[in-house]
């Protein structure tokens, strides 16, 4: 998956693309936050961590202040984005139960 900016958050956060594009997606995932989370809280949690973490919107927790103080962290945090998109999307729109093809015969 490719995003429609560099995954870089440069010098100055706040002025960068994916900064934006971080906070944008997670003011999606906001509107709709009992969907994103009913049926794999912690696993959406987790892959959500690096879009979190670019889009600077929890700074001020700790844990969060703790990465955003090292540019080194954040952006392996960040790079992981277009990875993460992927696996996202795989654990919302995988079927709950496999296909008759795939089920093993008796």
């Amino acid at each position: 998956m490719e995003l429609p900016c560099e995954l870089d958050l440069g010098e100055t956060p706040d002025d960068s693309d994916l900064r934006g594009w971080c906070i944008g997606f997670m003011e999606g995932v906001f509107l709709r936050e009992s969907v994103w989370f009913e049926d794999a809280e912690d696993e959406v949690s987790e892959l959500l961590l690096p879009i979190m973490v670019g889009s600077g919107l929890f700074d001020e927790q700790p844990d969060f202040a703790e990465i955003a103080a090292d540019p080194d962290l954040a952006d392996s945090m960040v790079e992981q984005i277009p990875e993460l998109l992927t696996a996202l999307y795989l654990l919302c729109q995988a079927p709950e139960e496999k296909p008759a093809l795939l089920k093993p015969r008796h």
